[in-house]
């Protein structure tokens, strides 16, 4: 029993400290633009945009607040405050950070980098503007930085420890509801 509480205690921890590593790649550089038509900035040197964070994307709130929410509910059930629903809340946002990063890092030029809220270029036509994408605009490349790594493998860890969380609480409720209680035996003595 007591191994159970250590590991209990220590699956609460690993996703405390993998919300930490999340909260830190949210401002660490997550996606890097290049342009290779663009002109060298000196010999050997590529012209490079600034890097973007997920705390700059559109999506920085619902980051943010996964990031929060898997932390205290992973604290709620390590403390003991309401332990299943707290370790089962934990395992829902490890799995909504996962997914998320996943979405992120997939449409990462549009989410993070922010091209998905630019509107299109007008032109004005017989009838009124007429969006277009003119041919010589091409959008820069993007890569994953290391914020994208990082939040990703903290993502995964979270899940395998939130897992690991609503598993030994599972046992653990049912090692207490198998118990047999003094009071629920019978007695062989009649009196």
């Amino acid at each position: 029993m007591a191994h159970r509480w250590t590991l209990l205690q220590l699956s609460g921890a690993a996703v405390l400290g993998s919300s930490a590593v999340m909260l830190g790649a949210a401002f660490t550089p997550f996606v890097t633009q290049t342009c290779v038509m663009c002109p060298a900035i000196g010999p050997g040197f590529p012209f490079v945009f600034p890097s973007y964070s997920l705390a700059q994307g559109l999506d920085r709130v619902i980051v943010l607040a996964i990031i929060v929410l898997l932390a205290l509910f992973a604290l709620a059930s390590v403390l003991g405050i309401q332990r299943r629903i707290a370790s089962a809340a934990a395992l829902v946002a490890a799995v909504s950070a996962l997914a998320l990063v996943a979405f992120e890092g997939a449409d990462a030029s549009g989410r993070v980098v922010g091209e998905d809220a630019a509107s299109l270029p007008m032109e004005l036509g017989p009838h009124g503007p007429i969006p277009y994408v003119p041919a010589h605009a091409l959008s820069p490349s993007a890569y994953l930085d290391a914020g994208f790594f990082l939040f990703l493998i903290a993502a995964l860890v979270a899940v395998a420890a939130a897992i690991t969380l609503v598993r030994m609480e599972q046992r653990m409720s049912t090692d207490s509801a198998d118990r047999i209680s003094p009071q629920s035996l019978t007695s062989p003595i009649r009196g």
